[in-house]
């Protein structure tokens, strides 16, 4: 959790990863977002969580601010990639309802469509404007 608003820089993730001491971490996610509204998604239906077998997992009901910061495989020394949108999350809780946990994220379904991202092949006449990949 990071709840500081506004623009990001290229540094974001350099900065955020050494100064939490995530440095031997190839990917962190960073939710930009008041903590209630992160204790508020502890809230919606439990769903399954992206491991398949624990289910106290639950999912925003709209898109979050998040910063994904992820390492070069090939980077000699800890340097990440900053990257700020907008996606649903998917956060574990607690039984007190309290969020415990990170767990995925995902773009939102349409703004992903229209930038190429995914690709609806079974749906060519319903959505004709969808992007279509053979």
């Amino acid at each position: 959790m990071d709840t500081r608003n506004g623009s990001i820089s290229s540094n974001y993730c350099n900065d955020m990863m050494r100064d939490r001491k995530l440095l031997k971490r190839k990917f962190n996610t960073f939710v930009h977002a008041p903590w209630k509204d992160v204790q508020d998604i502890c809230l919606e239906p439990t769903i399954l969580c992206r491991d398949g077998r624990q289910i106290n997992c639950h999912k925003s009901k709209a898109p979050v601010s998040i910063t994904e910061c992820s390492q070069s495989p090939e980077a000699q020394t800890p340097d990440y990639k900053t990257n700020s949108s907008n996606k649903f999350i998917t956060i574990a809780c607690s039984e007190m309802l309290e969020p415990i946990h990170f767990d995925d994220s995902w773009p939102e379904l349409l703004d992903a469509l229209r930038s190429g991202d995914i690709c609806m092949v079974s749906l060519p006449r319903v959505f004709p404007s969808w992007p279509q990949h053979e």
